[in-house]
């Protein structure tokens, strides 16, 4: 049974991912892991109107950070939240500093123990394939 399971989701054919590609320059290209995208369905506009209210007064963020779109039947709403650390140029206001999961944290290991793409991997590509 856990076989077929496995299979439907993709985990008998997933390759590894080489750690070793993600290197300081691919980090400060990308900055994915200091971001972190939020998704909420809603199954009315208004309602997911209200949730971007709500969400605005909980986290203090503008109305322009808040994106939503529609296929007919949802409201999906995504937000983008930033490390408060995270320089404009990617760097780490705290690098020398920085927490333990920050430093030891690779994408690619994280993809590989969950069998899946990390959330950037068409961005994060961009910059692998350019070394």
């Amino acid at each position: 049974m856990w076989k077929d399971y496995n299979h439907m989701l993709g985990y008998d054919m997933w390759k590894d991912l080489d750690p070793k590609k993600i290197t300081s320059s691919v980090c400060l290209n990308c900055a994915a892991c200091c971001k972190h995208t939020s998704r909420y369905v809603e199954t009315k506009e208004r309602y997911a109107i209200n949730k971007i209210e709500y969400l605005m007064a909980m986290f203090d963020k503008p109305r322009e950070d808040f994106h939503l779109t529609s296929n007919g039947t949802k409201w999906e709403i995504s937000v983008t939240f930033k490390c408060k650390q995270l320089k404009p140029d990617n760097g780490c206001k705290i690098y020398k500093t920085r927490p333990n999961t920050c430093e030891r944290f690779n994408c690619f290991i994280s993809a590989n123990i969950e069998k899946r793409l990390p959330e950037n991997y068409e961005n994060i590509k961009k910059y692998v394939d350019r070394q």
